[in-house]
């Protein structure tokens, strides 16, 4: 691709995506997206209030004719009276208020708002401004993306209720066996689990007992070692047990004699 095309691609996409898409497309294609979203917020603000007073027009004068129009007949007819003349008025609120409780006026009401909107994020922080559209949208796929990313996890692994499997090593590490990540078991943390301290890795989803799992390894801390984030395990109910040793290749025992 084009340097030049590459820029224009990551200036657009950038002014209309949300984050973390609007940051990705830009390390990707490099651009502008602040200023893109500004020219954009003008043009939609202009172009918007246009289109909105043009909307608004065609929907309403019409209807404000024929009723004007009726109104001058039935005057001409008989004479009016406050009543009528009452109504006459208050129609044209009745004709603004159809207008308005439109979801097509919405959207285009919508159109100059986030072009105003646009304009002041860039003269006040210089941040660009996600179309709600494109935001929406992207919120949508990235929603279906995590809610079948979960299904096909509940699949493999299980349902997040079940409980874990803990089995202590030989060293003193503890290998936690859980159907799902944990975010917050990160290296840099330090975890209490039954009165002693340990620092968790993540090892690798596993097959256990028909399931996969993910295994997390838990180094005993150093006394001395600084704690940055501290956290508590509760154990399961199975409580820790011992991994099971590697059974050792059968050899012939010293009583036994040979046949031969």
């Amino acid at each position: 691709m084009h340097p030049l095309v590459g820029w224009f691609v990551g200036s657009l996409g950038g002014a209309v995506l949300p984050e973390p898409q609007r940051s990705a497309l830009e390390r990707r294609f490099g651009g502008d997206s602040a200023l893109t979203s500004f020219v954009l917020g003008a043009v939609e603000f202009v172009a918007g209030v246009k289109w909105l007073y043009e909307n608004a027009m065609a929907f309403l004068a019409p209807l404000a004719d024929r009723m004007a129009t009726t109104y001058l007949q039935e005057a001409n007819r008989r004479a009016v009276g406050t009543e009528e003349t009452t109504g006459f008025t208050l129609g044209g609120a009745v004709l603004w208020l159809a207008w308005l409780l439109r979801p097509w006026t919405w959207f285009l009401i919508s159109i100059p708002l986030v072009g105003l909107l646009r304009v002041s994020s860039y003269l006040s922080t210089r941040q660009p401004v996600a179309e709600p559209i494109a935001w929406a949208l992207t919120r949508l796929v990235t929603l279906t993306r995590e809610r079948f990313a979960v299904a096909q996890e509940r699949a493999a692994f299980g349902g997040a209720g079940e409980a874990d499997e803990v089995e202590e090593g030989e060293g003193g590490e503890l290998f936690v066996f859980t159907p799902r990540k944990r975010p917050d078991w990160v290296e840099g943390a330090t975890i209490e689990v039954a009165e002693r301290f340990y620092r968790p890795s993540l090892l690798e989803p596993v097959e256990r007992a028909g399931r996969r799992r993910y295994r997390y390894r838990f180094a005993p801390a150093g006394e001395h070692d600084v704690i940055r984030r501290f956290l508590r395990y509760e154990l399961p109910k199975t409580g820790i047990r011992w991994a099971q040793a590697t059974v050792a290749p059968e050899t012939t025992a010293p009583n036994a004699t040979s046949d031969g």
